[in-house]
């Protein structure tokens, strides 16, 4: 898999066949725009040490890495981009959003992305309320939201949820600035 200039990395490590950090090593070789350290299912501790083992990984390959929802942990490492929820975007002190240089949240409506604008975010993540990897589906139903989203606001928007690196070219023509990809890079082999 080559060139992934336009693709954002979204972990869960529960996907990977190998070790954790072994699979990240593999997937900043290739060089993606940024990781975004997701892993959902941890509390702040274990997510800081997730992430000071990553963050080197990333580092060493010149791959930003954006934590997820732990800006403290960010602070706290000297990473200046994070991806926080709307819901605690909407919470966060402007005082503490304006110490990140990289601010994205994930919108579900056109709405959402004016609203996430407005309080700082610097780039968009894209999903149909539904979720999934069927949102791209047969009516481009998700096409027609990221022409939509990426029409309304002047920040970059990645698609997330069932784009796949076939269908980047699509994304990028309806305006989009790449897509989000989990799955298929938590699983790549060296050498694809």
């Amino acid at each position: 898999m080559q060139n992934l200039q336009n693709v954002i990395c979204i972990t869960d490590r529960h996907l990977c066949h190998r070790p954790f950090q072994d699979q990240m090593r593999i997937v900043a070789a290739l060089h993606p725009k940024a990781v975004i350290l997701r892993e959902k299912d941890v509390m702040e501790d274990t997510y800081r040490i997730l992430a000071e083992r990553i963050l080197p990984v990333c580092e060493e390959n010149g791959v930003p890495m954006i934590v997820h929802t732990f800006y403290r942990v960010a602070l706290d490492l000297g990473v200046k981009r994070v991806q926080i929820p709307l819901a605690q975007l909407r919470e966060l002190p402007e005082e503490t959003r304006k110490q990140f240089e990289v601010l994205g949240t994930t919108v579900h409506s056109v709405e959402d992305a004016k609203e996430a604008v407005s309080l700082g975010a610097t780039y968009l993540t894209a999903s149909l309320a539904s979720g999934g990897a069927h949102e791209y589906g047969t009516q481009n139903k998700l096409l027609d939201f990221l022409e939509e989203v990426s029409s309304a606001v002047d920040i970059p928007v990645y698609a997330l949820g069932g784009a796949s690196r076939e269908q980047l070219d699509d994304c990028l023509a309806r305006g989009a600035a790449g897509i989000c990809m989990m799955s298929r890079l938590m699983t790549i082999d060296a050498g694809e």
